[in-house]
């Protein structure tokens, strides 16, 4: 067996969708400018040994 999927029996796998409409909460393009922010503190935070970098 690859991967989580089971194709003969229960895999133990699980799904789960969010959609949310971010202007109901934010203005777009703040959040868009926020969440570029939290990509670059991110993939900017020093990786484990033999990790050659984070995936955005």
């Amino acid at each position: 067996m690859i991967g989580p999927c089971n194709p003969t029996g229960r895999s133990g796998a699980g799904h789960l969708l969010i959609c949310v409409d971010i202007r109901a909460m934010a203005d777009p393009a703040e959040f868009e400018r926020r969440m570029e922010t939290l990509v670059e503190q991110t993939k900017s935070t020093p990786t484990a040994p033999g990790t050659a970098e984070i995936f955005d």
